[in-house]
């Protein structure tokens, strides 16, 4: 495992198809890779643009030697592949596993943050305070509206087999 020196990134971990064993898979593959130094729980949320199983997200935050491209294409592509991530036509389809980087040495890489569910909650668990470089919206607060709005449910059961094991 690498050292606890180097990029920090903050990354978004989904599946909907056997959720619990992919998520699992997927944080331990993460460990073996990079140093993982928080996890958030688990949520539950409806698929979004188009029908399936809910998805169960959680965020992470990783320590790692890689550039961010390294990082999506040598590290999280690579266990979204050894778990059967299946890429089609239909980005909204359902998956095994999906990783995707949010936040790379404190440069956003994902705008919608605080508009979509299945990101704002997990990561407000990590990073609440963290202002939208437009609006100042702090991550928390964008997450507790959406909450009120949007379904969403904590999976402690999912979560208390592989949240911050270290």
């Amino acid at each position: 495992m690498p050292s606890a020196a180097g990029h920090r990134a903050y990354i978004i971990l989904g599946s909907n198809i056997e959720p619990e064993r992919h998520l699992r898979a997927a944080l331990a593959r993460l460990g073996q890779a990079c140093d993982l130094l928080a996890v958030s729980q688990t949520w539950e949320t409806r698929a979004e643009g188009s029908p399936g199983p809910n998805f169960l997200n959680a965020a992470a935050l990783l320590s790692t030697p890689l550039t961010s491209v390294e990082l999506k294409f040598n590290v999280l592509r690579k266990i979204e592949a050894e778990l059967g991530r299946v890429r089609s036509a239909d980005k909204n389809a359902p998956r095994t596993i999906d990783l995707d980087i949010l936040i790379y040495d404190g440069e956003i890489v994902e705008d919608s943050l605080w508009s979509r569910i299945f990101l704002a909650v997990p990561l407000a668990e990590l990073i609440p305070n963290l202002e939208h470089p437009e609006t100042c919206q702090l991550l928390h607060e964008a997450a507790s509206v959406l909450r009120e709005n949007i379904y969403i449910k904590a999976r402690p059961d999912v979560a208390s087999s592989f949240r911050n094991s270290k």
